[in-house]
């Protein structure tokens, strides 16, 4: 069990206890968060903790005061999970927020509200903490408020991806299996926050606090009704080095370099690129201090010492003449250190994304305030204009085979986002459970699937694919926003699987009803799954107003694609694929 501990004086909003008693029949919602110890700071001074540490310019702790402030009616409870000393309390008071934080024990916390109350728990080892998600948590739990919520974090990975392989008996691989986090993996890392009723926490005095998981499936085994949600958004894991050093470089590199005026730094130092310096911190003749990088409140940093993308927590001393990277360093007693931590820096970052075809500034810009204005006006006019059309073939559909007009399929949209994409149906109703049964006869490489005398086509079907009339619905996803008139072709989670850089880079713009591949492929009988990739990262690159115009041009005159146009056409100096 955690040992009992005092609470701190620090004046309410509503009074001079510390604590408040809720006096109101209106349900309350307070906010506790959990301070945790990781491994890191195992020999850091006693006083240290996760919410003690810097962040950017400022204080893990701050960060969490300002999102929880909206819900604080008085100072925000801590309950630390590990055993402290005296000198915590000031610690965790010189790094508070806007609301200020004060020290608890559950017992003690707990005798100032109703049954009917709720806490608000949030463990902010799971990062960053999302206050739409907290919000939609509470708008949840008022609707059902004697049930527990937990926000809860899946496993992840830089990638996104996870694989499997599967072998026999005899130890031969029979296949490998590839798990998107976003879709298919489902495997939990941890709990973020949890919204629990008071009379739930009382009925478990006995309850060993050790992270919010813990308490999840403390109450399951109780019986406590529970609803879970998913943190969609990808979260850092603050109990290791290497994204609590992540974390603060990106808050460095987004607020810059800067350093308080009680700060000492020798006129010999040098500080190459951003770097943070917090008040009262010293930097001695000769070091060399490499951003991004953080020096803590009273930190010093020694003669002769270079320190490299690193976070000096408070307190914490560097020695003379030390070589230290890639590191938290919180213990005045840590040796000299040069071996970086290969998962950490946003030098490594930064060239894991690199390996993705990025859009020009001009092309981004476009994409994001011209192009979305042009496909409205575009869809708008040719759904106009094709009403007749749409009528006709739409009678000719009934006519020619019983079921409905339109067939809506769910595929993937900017940023893997599920949309239904509509299409005129072109083939008898139930054909998709009669696909696995034709598969020995696709006649195309890659996740793609064709025949050219597909028994499930209809007449009618026929004719509309032959002339890529039944693709004109889609101009209604492109007024619902889901889709452009120009991009990659719209796919099925399944089609996109293959291959993770030309999917992340495909999924970074809205699918198109026309696009490269379409109208320059010139391998269809031969299978052209390469030429697939190829040409969508091309457009992925080389997208803007000139390249989708001639795309649609391209559409009209080669008959939705049906003869290949010239890449060098569309992207004056691009190379065809294939060619010498």
């Amino acid at each position: 069990m955690l040992p009992s501990v005092v609470t701190s004086s620090a004046r309410t909003h509503g009074g001079d206890r510390c604590v408040m008693r809720y006096a109101s029949s209106i349900p309350t919602v307070a906010p506790m968060v959990l301070d945790a110890r990781p491994e890191y700071l195992r020999a850091a001074p006693e006083s240290a903790s996760l919410l003690t540490m810097p962040l950017g310019a400022s204080t893990i702790a701050h960060a969490v005061s300002e999102t929880l402030a909206p819900h604080a009616h008085g100072p925000i409870a801590v309950l630390p999970l590990f055993r402290h000393a005296s000198t915590y309390a000031a610690a965790l008071a010189a790094a508070n927020g806007t609301v200020p934080l004060h020290l608890t024990t559950t017992e003690e916390y707990l005798t100032s509200f109703e049954p009917s109350d709720r806490l608000l728990l949030l463990d902010p080892r799971w990062w960053p903490i999302d206050a739409d998600a907290i919000e939609h948590l509470l708008r949840d739990a008022r609707d059902e408020p004697m049930v527990a919520r937990h926000l809860c974090v899946l496993e992840g990975s830089e990638a996104g991806t996870r694989e499997r392989v599967e072998y026999d008996a005899a130890g031969r691989v029979r296949r490998i299996r590839r798990y998107y986090e976003s879709n298919t993996w489902t495997v939990g890392a941890g709990v973020a926050c949890s919204v629990v009723p008071v009379a739930c926490l009382e009925a478990t005095p006995r309850f060993v606090w050790a992270s919010l998981a813990h308490l999840r499936s403390t109450l399951s085994e109780r019986g406590v009704p529970t609803r879970d949600s998913v943190l969609r958004q990808r979260v850092l894991n603050l109990d290791l080095e290497s994204d609590f050093l992540h974390l603060n470089e990106r808050a460095v590199l987004a607020g810059g370099g800067c350093a308080d005026a009680r700060a000492l730094v020798s006129a010999s130092a040098r500080l190459l690129g951003p770097v943070v310096i917090h008040p009262l911190a010293q930097v001695h003749a000769g070091a060399t201090v490499v951003g991004p990088t953080v020096i803590g409140p009273r930190a010093v940093v020694g003669e002769d010492a270079t320190i490299a993308q690193c976070i000096v927590g408070p307190d914490v001393a560097v020695r003379e003449g030390s070589i230290t990277r890639h590191r938290a360093i919180c213990s005045t007693t840590e040796g000299v250190r040069t071996t970086p931590l290969h998962t950490a820096g946003v030098s490594w970052h930064h060239a894991a994304l690199g390996l993705l075809p990025t859009a020009p500034g001009d092309g981004r810009r476009y994409a994001t305030l011209v192009k979305p204005a042009l496909d409205s006006i575009f869809a708008f006019m040719t759904l106009v204009v094709t009403a007749p059309v749409l009528c006709a073939i739409a009678l000719l559909i009934k006519l020619d085979s019983r079921g409905p007009v339109l067939y809506a399929h769910i595929r993937e949209g900017k940023g893997g986002r599920p949309f239904r994409c509509y299409k005129f149906r072109t083939m008898a109703v139930g054909a998709d459970a009669h696909q696995r049964e034709l598969y020995a006869q696709n006649q195309v490489d890659g996740p793609q699937f064709k025949l050219d005398h597909d028994p499930r086509v209809t007449r009618v079907g026929r004719w509309l694919r032959a002339t890529s009339l039944d693709e004109l619905p889609q101009f209604v996803n492109v007024l619902a926003g889901h889709m452009s008139v120009v991009g990659p072709r719209p796919s099925p989670f399944r089609e996109n699987q293959l291959c993770v850089p030309w999917r992340d880079a495909r999924l970074s713009l809205k699918p198109g009803i026309t696009g490269l591949w379409q109208v320059c492929r010139h391998d269809r009988g031969q299978g052209d799954f390469h030429q697939w990739i190829y040409y969508d990262l091309i457009y992925v690159r080389e997208m803007s107003l000139a390249v989708d115009a001639r795309i649609v041009v391209a559409t009209i005159t080669t008959g939705g694609g049906h003869t290949p146009a010239p890449l060098s056409r569309i992207v004056p100096g691009a190379r065809k694929e294939g060619a010498a």
